[in-house]
């Protein structure tokens, strides 16, 4: 049984301290015990999820890039993944076909005090919102090409003020195809 903890927070051993650190700074989560999963909504719509994994030393970070993936994008959007993961300094996306949606994995190993750190734990939340943010435009682009293309086009035009969309990241494309005209979420 972990002690109660007394703030300020330097490591994690529990769910509970999780909980309790992420109310001390404020953040707005809804925590569901018997999973020992705390969802974190975010500005895209799209949550983060934290869990605290019961039977394994892990702490898992799931943070959800596109959503509503239409069927027929399924398999393009799974290629630009399998394209992204080794360009990506970070590789953790994956597609979930039941559910239609791409996401970005972190898992943070516990210590033999079966605790994480709290600069460790910042660091990985930092990490995987950056990576989620960095690749989007691809995601997207993947999963919702005609419109992606319309963005581009409109940030492109020669009045526009809208930045350029970016269409490449390290040098990976997604696979184009115009015949979907399905409305894409927004950036997060």
């Amino acid at each position: 049984m972990t002690p109660p903890y007394t703030p300020p927070f330097t490591s994690l051993a529990s769910f509970q301290d999780l909980c309790d650190y992420l109310r001390e700074e404020g953040v707005n989560f809804a925590p569901n015990a018997a999973t020992q999963v705390a969802e974190v909504p975010t500005n895209n719509g799209l949550p983060m999820c934290l869990r605290w994994e019961m039977q394994l030393p892990l702490l898992q970070i799931v943070q959800l890039a596109v959503a509503d993936i239409p069927e027929d994008r399924l398999a393009a959007t799974e290629h630009t993944i399998a394209l992204l993961n080794p360009a990506a300094p970070l590789a953790g996306f994956a597609l979930d076909h039941e559910r239609r949606f791409a996401y970005f994995r972190l898992t943070m190993l516990r210590d033999d005090k079966d605790q994480v750190t709290v600069p460790q734990l910042n660091q990985a939340l930092r990490a995987a919102v950056a990576n989620v943010h960095d690749f989007f435009p691809l995601l997207q682009a993947a999963a919702f090409p005609a419109a992606a293309a319309a963005a581009t086009a409109i940030a492109s035009a020669p009045d526009s003020d809208a930045p350029a969309a970016a269409s490449t990241a390290n040098g990976v494309t997604p696979p184009a195809d115009s015949s979907s005209a399905e409305a894409a979420p927004a950036a997060p």
